[in-house]
């Protein structure tokens, strides 16, 4: 990208590198043109034709992007990047990454992280950010957490089958947040991780639920 610029003291025109820059049609190609984006900010060289990249990158590395981009929205990373042998040498390719569907899954991989980003930043980011969100759990380990609450619990999971499922009838997500679906069910008392009630842990985050008359009925 080139700018110019004007001091007292000198002229000039400058050159810095900028993002790339994709041009969608609609927002069903919103997903693959931030696949585009993440894959040529993180893995390019920066002497290059534009868009030219490596075909395949060492899986610490594409951690470390994705990590970025999520904690940039929860404070918190998402994938680690060395197991206990030490580093993760194996390679992920742009076609898995992204153009592949997942085993058994009728999406890709991308499109999986690019809603979960979605879902989690538009639903569940301050209430993340407060701590009252475990965050990535394995199924075992829920298990494992609710065998030993003193009390009966339940868990509110995205579903790894379905990419794109957020539904509590009858509201959608705009007219009741999650804080707010959380208080509408009276047998729900307490949060974990923090373990405190649910009006303590959640209380700042509810909205003031605005009561519609249409003829003679309530909604």
């Amino acid at each position: 990208m080139d700018y110019d610029n004007q001091t007292r003291v000198f002229s000039g025109t400058f050159r810095t590198l900028s993002l790339p820059v994709l041009v969608i049609m609609s927002p069903k190609q919103e997903a693959q043109a931030l696949a585009t984006v993440t894959w040529d900010n993180a893995f390019s060289n920066i002497v290059r034709e534009p868009f030219q990249t490596s075909g395949r990158v060492i899986w610490s590395q594409m951690a470390l992007a994705l990590n970025t981009k999520f904690e940039s929205i929860t404070d918190e990373k998402l994938f680690p990047l060395k197991n206990a042998g030490g580093e993760h040498k194996d390679y992920v390719t742009w076609i898995q990454f992204c153009k592949e569907k997942l085993p058994e899954r009728s999406f890709t991989f991308w499109e999986w992280f690019f809603a979960i980003m979605k879902l989690t930043k538009e639903h569940c980011q301050s209430i993340w950010k407060a701590g009252s969100i475990v965050g990535f759990i394995s199924k075992p380990k829920a298990d494992e957490i609710l065998r030993q609450s003193p009390v009966d619990g339940i868990t509110l999971a995205v579903t790894s089958k379905q990419y794109s499922v957020l539904m509590l009838k009858p509201w959608t997500p705009r007219d009741r947040g999650l804080a707010d679906r959380i208080h509408d069910i009276p047998f729900l008392l307490r949060v974990y991780p923090t373990n405190r009630a649910r009006n303590d842990a959640c209380g700042e985050f509810y909205r003031e639920r605005q009561i519609q008359v249409r003829g003679n009925f309530i909604l």
